[in-house]
């Protein structure tokens, strides 16, 4: 997969996604931000926005974070800029794999989730 500009250009900066499309209104309005350089994207930098932090720090990161990576891998429509103006585009390619798989986390209960251990 590559990210792109809508004029089909590679993308490099950073983008973001909201929580809600992977963890409904848990996540909902927590934005996540994922790096890309020439439009490969590095998913070791995905991470919570610097406003949510708080917030996610009482969830199961470790879960969550990989759900977003899922959705990255997964998504097939577009992306939004930090700025909000711009969307980039994902583009699948099916001779590109990724060696970056997401780890499998255990399900948790909501009491897990409200009260971590």
């Amino acid at each position: 997969m590559k990210i792109r500009w809508e004029d089909e250009t590679l993308f490099t900066g950073t983008f973001k996604f909201d929580g809600y499309v992977i963890g409904g209104r848990l996540l909902e309005g927590v934005f996540f931000h994922a790096d890309a350089v020439d439009g490969i994207v590095d998913f070791d930098s995905i991470r919570v926005a610097p406003d949510a932090v708080d917030y996610f720090s009482g969830l199961n990161q470790k879960k969550w974070l990989n759900a977003a990576k899922r959705n990255i891998k997964e998504e097939t429509e577009a992306f939004d800029t930090l700025d909000g103006k711009d969307n980039v585009w994902v583009d699948l390619e099916d001779d590109e794999k990724s060696t970056s798989e997401p780890e499998m986390v255990s399900m948790m209960s909501m009491s897990d989730i409200i009260n971590p251990k």
